[in-house]
């Protein structure tokens, strides 16, 4: 199952989305977790359950900015619930030589003991 920002705004759904459309590349990103479910929605921001993806003209592919180990990062893989209602954030900083273009992240929630991907909206590096 794959949810995206195509249903942000919508009753019944997961909002993943960034903070702002346009991002330089060292910055940090404010990603949002909101949840409009009926129940509870599990998750971890750690860089190893996260995927920087970039647009191609062969539609998204992975950079290596996030997955596995970062030196002098701790990741502590603590799985949050961001229960019904409510919403969550969480921060990450874009690597310094993130080249130019346009991106999301995707990450894995855990809904109802299955395992959901979803993406956050598209924003442009510049």
């Amino acid at each position: 199952m794959m949810v995206g920002c195509e249903l942000l705004g919508t009753d019944n759904t997961l909002v993943f989305k960034t903070d702002r459309d346009e991002y330089n590349p060292g910055q940090i990103v404010v990603v949002e977790v909101g949840n409009r479910l009926a129940s509870p929605v599990g998750l971890n921001l750690c860089f190893t359950y996260l995927s920087l993806e970039r647009q191609t003209d062969d539609g998204w592919e992975p950079t290596s900015a996030y997955g596995g180990e970062r030196p002098n990062t701790v990741c502590t893989a603590i799985q949050l619930a961001v229960r019904p209602g409510n919403s969550s954030t969480g921060t990450f900083h874009l690597p310094d030589n993130q080249g130019n273009g346009t991106y999301r992240i995707t990450t894995r929630f855990e809904i109802n003991n299955e395992s959901v991907w979803a993406n956050t909206n598209s924003f442009d590096i510049r």
